[in-house]
């Protein structure tokens, strides 16, 4: 008989019966039509997944548009931008980057200048305390706001030990530095008489030391002041003031000193003549000792009371120790030793914004035309000037060519003032020179630099990174040498990529002798210096680009052969390979079909930033003088501009800031890569 009831205990042991009746068996769909039905995703490839992942990653996507705005910019840029960069430009070299108009105070082609020498007017500066003058070896149609731009940062500063063209003041300080006795003597009279009471006064004035908080020089010293002259070849000196141990004003009348100054003639009533060389002798009287000894001369002036000889002997006089020190040989005066030296001279300085663009395009005066550029000009439409009065000017007679030249100048007119070169400001002229037998006419006006060098331009060129040492554009330049860097990175890439890939796959995969005695010969070729064969290369093959890629190539596969190695052992036990090769998978399907696409991501991560290293690397050899030779790229910009990385930081500045652009692009590219190309992420969103 059929069992049709079945018992069990629970978990609490207690029995439980469970009967089971037909009709609790019966079939659920017994009814139901099932149909195939369609896919509820499209069908996608690999490649199709892994852009759709890349996408979904979105810094990765920044990076490649970064990557792609760089690569557009290194094709059209040195292709649109008509800058020369093959040659030097003599009048634009070393300017600023510029975007905005001068004055803006930002990007605008002006440089601030700080700490530079003021040329002052100090005569006027001492009778009305205003500075007037302009920083040394400036223009004021260079400063943003002229004269009124410069902001004084430093106004009376005072330098010890050092006479300089634009200091002013201080005090003579002649000092003993050794057991030889420092003398100041000045310049010869041509002529000094004492047939009678001429009135001359000699003033001295010395400062006390202590009275300068500054002053570390030691002790003052006594001094002493000579009137010195030469008679039957024997000098004598005069002692005028001696032993002077104080310090301040001291006056003497040379007068008073007469019967000496006789006595030493030997004649009444001497009268002086260069052959006698009087002068006057400061000196101190005693030696350097423990301590350094000084004197502080602020002023040595000799006056007459008569008008005929008032002007001649101020010729020994000086209120300006700075300039009697510093043009001491002109001036007439002489040091015994080296121990003279200007102390708290004064000296203004300021800081200015420079104008590079105006100072590189603006107006010049005085600037010399050629008759073929006026020429030029007038049949550009831009000025009217008759040539055809100096025809035959070689056959004329130097009155008439005179007369020629002065008519020409007479037809002289400005049609077209935004493109005409010459300034119509009533400079203009013209003139002729005789040279070698031949007569040649020149002219000379204000010009402006731009309309000359840029004809038929209407506004001065702008330089986005500014200019170079030699002038070039710095814009155009990086991206010519950008460009370059990065065929040379690409090319050096997909070689060493390729070979390496190929290595790496081999060892990997056959393991055993295979990878013992490839791995064998990577460690030898990995065992020479990278540097070494790149510089043995460049030595042998040229300094270009093809020898450098040769170098790169030689070792630079490297790196992607052992990430390719390490992937492969570590896939190529894994289930599905095994599977696969059940099935009769050969090993070329293995590698390509099933192991490399699993390797992909971390290999190409890596191997991507293949193409900034090679960037990298060019640049590291052209530090060493081994760069490219005649082309632009990275490297050589770099090295072509590191004397400038304190003075013209932007030369360093923009080039870098592109490099590293380019490296941050390529490190967020590479990684969305490896996402993309991980089979494990198939499918996933």
């Amino acid at each position: 008989m059929e069992k049709k009831t079945f018992s069990y205990y629970d978990s609490k042991n207690q029995k439980q019966e469970i009967v089971i009746a037909p009709e609790d068996f019966s079939f659920v769909q017994e009814k139901a039509v099932i149909k195939d039905q369609k896919l509820q995703r499209k069908p996608t490839t690999f490649f199709k997944d892994a852009m759709k992942r890349f996408r979904k990653n979105k810094s990765s996507v920044a990076g490649a548009v970064v990557l792609g705005v760089l690569a557009l910019l290194t094709i059209f840029v040195p292709v649109f931008n008509t800058s020369d960069t093959s040659s030097v430009h003599a009048y634009e070299t070393l300017l600023e980057p510029k975007l905005f108009d001068a004055g803006t105070g930002w990007w605008d082609g002006c440089k601030t200048m700080t700490d530079i020498t003021i040329d002052v007017d100090w005569d006027k500066y001492e009778e009305t305390g205003e500075i007037d003058g302009l920083p040394v070896g400036y223009v004021e149609k260079d400063i943003i706001g002229g004269k009124d731009g410069v902001t004084m940062s430093k106004i009376g500063d005072n330098y010890t030990n050092v006479a300089a063209a634009y200091n002013h003041g201080g005090y003579a300080r002649l000092f003993s530095g050794s057991d030889t006795l420092p003398t100041l003597t000045s310049p010869s009279m041509n002529y000094l008489s004492f047939a009678s009471d001429l009135g001359y006064a000699l003033t001295i004035t010395t400062a006390d030391p202590s009275s300068f908080s500054d002053y570390t020089f030691g002790d003052i010293a006594p001094y002493s002041v000579y009137f010195s002259f030469t008679s039957d070849g024997t000098e004598h000196r005069i002692a005028l003031l001696e032993g002077i141990t104080d310090y301040g004003e001291k006056t003497v009348n040379l007068y008073d000193f007469k019967t000496e100054i006789e006595s030493a003639c030997g004649e009444e009533n001497p009268v002086f003549y260069i052959s006698e060389s009087p002068k006057f002798i400061i000196s101190l009287d005693e030696a350097s000792g423990t301590d350094t000894k000084n004197v502080l001369i602020k002023s040595f002036i000799l006056t007459s009371t008569d008008e005929s000889q008032a002007s001649y002997v101020s010729s020994v006089s000086f209120d300006d120790a700075n300039e009697m020190i510093y043009n001491a040989s002109s001036l007439g005066w002489s040091f015994s030793t080296s121990d003279m030296s200007v102390f708290h001279a004064d000296i203004i300085k300021g800081s200015f914004r420079f104008d590079t663009y105006e100072h590189a395009y603006g107006n010049y005066t005085n600037s010399s035309i050629t008759m073929s550029s006026l020429q030029t000009y007038a049949d550009s439409g831009w000025i009217n000037i008759d040539l055809t009065l100096l025809n035959g000017y070689q056959d004329m007679t130097t009155s008439e060519r005179r007369t020629a030249i002065a008519n020409c100048v007479a037809t002289f007119e400005v049609l077209d003032e935004l493109h005409s070169p010459i300034v119509d400001d009533g400079t203009f002229t013209g003139t002729s020179v005789s040279a070698g037998g031949r007569v040649a006419i020149s002219f000379s006006g204000t010009v402006t630099r731009w309309k000359e060098l840029y004809p038929g331009t209407d506004a001065m060129p702008r330089f986005l990174f500014g200019t170079d040492a030699s002038g070039r554009d710095m814009f155009k330049y990086v991206f010519e040498g950008l460009r370059t860097s990065l065929l040379l990175g690409v090319i050096s890439f997909a070689v060493c990529f390729t070979f390496g890939l190929l290595w790496g796959a081999i060892a990997g995969y056959f393991g055993g002798w295979t990878d013992i005695l490839m791995e064998r010969f990577v460690e030898i070729l990995s065992g020479v210096p990278w540097i070494v064969v790149m510089t043995l290369a460049m030595i042998q093959f040229g300094q270009n680009m093809t020898t450098f890629a040769m170098a790169i190539c030689l070792t630079g596969w490297i790196g992607t052969s052992s990430i390719t190695r390490t992937q492969f052992y570590r896939y190529k036990d894994r289930e599905y390979i095994l599977a696969a090769r059940t099935l009769g998978a050969k090993d070329t399907r293995l590698i390509f079909r099933h192991i490399l696409p699993n390797a992909m991501g971390t290999i190409i991560t890596s191997s991507v930033l293949m193409i900034p290293s090679v960037i990298y690397s060019e640049a590291t050899i052209s530090y060493l003088g081994l760069g490219l030779q005649g082309t632009a790229s990275f490297g050589v910009i770099l090295s072509d501009n590191q004397s400038y990385i304190s003075s013209e930081a932007h030369l360093i500045l923009f080039p870098s800031a592109v490099m590293a652009l380019l490296m941050i692009s390529f490190n967020l590219f590479g990684n969305g890569l490896r996402d993309a190309f991980n089979p494990s992420l198939k499918g996933q969103e």
